[in-house]
């Protein structure tokens, strides 16, 4: 009988443990999924406006004077925002909320081009192809083939960065 009670007292004590244990690891994946979306919200709020503004550039492209009045507004902010400094702050977010990702798209294995990883760089922060096309001044036709040879790159590199590359992607 004494060793029946142990038995259940232990078998009581590990089902204590593993409740813990679950309670645990459900509380890391809300952890995480409020990072993410905090995140997400910082992206959203640093590009919405210039992603809307650079959008709507094609509206006004018709009217050649107000087109590059948008295009003389943003044109500063755009070179910033391309820039080393403000392109490392936005791999840092992009880093945090994609486990590395562009550690590993900048490592040197793939030979990715300057203009390659500021596609990813842009379009992983939510920005549209229209908006890319339109900061890069090339148009979305470039952008597309950009992404696409890049992606091609990884591909047969590193098939698990390409998934969560394609993943993250489609995410945005």
């Amino acid at each position: 009988i004494a060793n029946d009670n142990t038995n259940k007292e232990r078998l009581a004590a590990l089902h204590r443990e593993l409740s813990e244990q679950k309670r645990i690891e459900e509380d890391i994946i809300h952890n995480n999924q409020l990072l993410n979306s905090r995140v997400k919200a910082l992206i959203s709020e640093q590009f919405g406006p210039t992603d809307y503004v650079l959008t709507r550039y094609y509206d006004f492209s018709a009217n050649k004077e107000d087109a590059s009045q948008l295009v003389r507004i943003f044109k500063d902010q755009l070179r910033d925002l391309m820039s080393a400094k403000k392109g490392a702050k936005i791999d840092s977010i992009l880093n945090e909320l994609y486990n590395g990702i562009m550690e590993r798209l900048s490592s040197g294995s793939f030979k990715l081009s300057r203009k390659e990883l500021n596609v990813f760089r842009f379009l992983l922060s939510g920005l549209s192809v229209k908006s890319v096309g339109t900061m890069m001044e090339c148009s979305k036709d470039s952008i597309y083939k950009t992404r696409d040879r890049a992606l091609e790159k990884i591909r047969t590199a590193d098939r698990d960065l390409y998934d969560s590359t394609c993943n993250a992607l489609k995410d945005r």
